[in-house]
């Protein structure tokens, strides 16, 4: 195992080099010329200054009950950021040149060789299929993946019509983004018959990971998967999935002996849709049952389902009202209650108008939760729309939270590309003092507001200004909060070229 897996290394790196000469090979004799098909390439310059005009601080200590306040006076920061691509055949690459003022440095972001059949890069990611389509089941119990070298095909050689198939050797890293095994393998089917309604889906995924003595193994850190998707039913479709894997079980430190961690966990989950929809309006329902056991000897069970129906204007396709109602309900044995929460949410669509608002009623001790929202939509030059939301406190002594916020756009000129836009944001919320003691809180009053102007010149330039303004009083009480009281304003400005 260990010289297969060094002979893949320096596979991969010989190969990496031979995408990296032939793609500077490439812009060095073509340039920007890419008439001749052989050759081309392109680029962004982005250049952003941000000059922050006001930043405060205020913190409340917990021995004397007195603000302290911090006032940094204004400053200004600067970024420069240039990113170029090139493509010759079936090479390309990407190198980004920037940074913040004194901190500019060049790095390659990606280097890719793809002719159809075979892929090398080190931005292929992963090539799981399985996970999601069910609420409730994890999408996370795979190893991330870093750079493959990938082999696909659809399986036409062998007769099998329907079937595509990928196979990719795999540098896997853990949820930080820290290497944890240099070597893996993944592979994946994905089957549907022409003529059939029926599509089957498995993949498989395994780290390469020390046991005991540091030999390889890549068959300790194992992830399997399977989905099925059927639409036999006329309108409906019918979602089964079940996964088996665990990469949070792994931390960076045991990247030697990943096997000592590693904690397999199973989650799966069934789901029946109906869309009975059309252009004439119709009724629509699903339910859905998934189980995820990722906690340690903890298993939590999902429960959804909803109904909604959608009433069309024949005259007028513009005009719609849309009426839905979701259940959510969570199973955990961790817990003695069983959270459980409705949702009934109306929409109004009128030509270039809408109105939409929804009610969610939770059945343990948290809020429940208010929100209205209208606006404009499908309009070339003025968009606008605004909202409020509402948090319904139970616990004793606890204050009801609301926000509201209007936001309003407007294109200028529709050819050039001038475009203007403010936002306004008005929260009221629950801040914690010194205790628990929810008798022992004040509202906090926060206000956002944001201005801002773009205008796209021809050739591909487009420059932009901001203007923020945010005096959120945040939710720290001492002074080493990560979210102290604060208030700052600033100014942005952005340039960017594209060639």
């Amino acid at each position: 195992m260990k010289a297969t897996k060094i002979a893949s290394g320096f596979a991969v790196s010989a190969l990496a080099a031979a995408v990296s000469m032939s793609a500077t090979a490439g812009v060095q004799v073509n340039g920007d010329d890419a008439a001749d098909g052989s050759a081309s390439w392109s680029g962004t310059v982005n250049f952003q200054s941000t000059y922050q005009l006001n930043d405060e601080a205020s913190y409340q200590t917990a021995d004397t009950k007195v603000d302290v306040n911090r006032k940094v006076d204004s400053k200004q920061a600067h970024e420069l950021n240039a990113n170029f691509s090139v493509e010759e055949g079936p090479f390309s690459g990407a190198l980004h040149i920037g940074g913040p003022e004194g901190t500019v440095a060049a790095t390659v972001s990606s280097i890719q060789y793809d002719d159809g059949a075979f892929l090398f890069s080190n931005k292929a990611g992963n090539i799981i299929i399985t996970q999601g389509g069910v609420e409730g089941t994890s999408d996370e119990l795979h190893f991330p993946v870093n750079g493959a070298f990938r082999y696909y095909d659809n399986a036409k050689a062998l007769g099998l019509v329907g079937l595509k198939f990928k196979a990719q050797l795999e540098d896997n890293i853990n949820g930080d983004g820290v290497e944890v095994s240099p070597f893996g393998f993944a592979a994946a089917f994905d089957f549907k018959k022409p003529g059939t309604n029926t599509q089957i889906m498995a993949n498989v995924q395994m780290a390469d990971a020390g046991v005991g003595d540091g030999e390889p193994n890549i068959f300790a850190t194992p992830f399997f998967g399977a989905k099925i998707i059927d639409n036999s039913i006329p309108k409906t479709t019918l979602t089964a999935t079940f996964n088996m894997g665990n990469p949070g079980s792994v931390a960076a430190a045991d990247a030697d002996d990943l096997s000592d961690n590693y904690e397999a966990v199973l989650t799966y989950g069934v789901k029946a849709h109906y869309n009975g929809v059309g252009a004439n309006g119709g009724a629509s329902a699903y339910a859905s049952y998934a189980v995820d056991n990722q906690a340690a000897d903890i298993n939590t069970a999902t429960v959804t389902a909803g109904a909604g129906y959608v009433l069309q204007d024949i005259q007028d396709k513009t005009k719609k009202t849309s009426l839905n109602v979701d259940y959510k309900m969570f199973m955990t044995t961790d817990a003695d209650d069983t959270p459980m929460e409705v949702k009934a949410t109306v929409r109004q669509d009128m030509n270039y108008l809408y109105a939409t608002a929804h009610y969610i009623f939770k059945n343990v001790e948290a809020a429940d939760v208010v929100y209205a929202e209208a606006g404009t939509q499908s309009t070339n030059s003025f968009t606008a729309k605004a909202g409020y939301e509402m948090l319904i406190e139970e616990a004793e002594g606890a204050e009801n939270s609301n926000m509201m916020f209007a936001e309003a756009g407007y294109i200028l000129d529709v050819k050039n590309g001038i475009d203007t836009g403010a936002r306004f944001e008005q929260r009221h919320g629950e801040t914690k003092l010194l205790t628990l003691d929810p008798a022992e809180t004040e509202a906090a009053k926060s206000t956002e507001i944001q201005v801002w102007a773009s205008y796209e010149l021809d050739g591909g330039a487009t420059v932009k200004g901001m203007y923020e303004l945010d005096n959120d009083n945040g939710t720290g009480d001492d002074i080493d909060s990560d979210d102290p009281a604060s208030f700052h304003d600033q100014f942005t400005f952005t340039a960017s070229y594209s060639f």
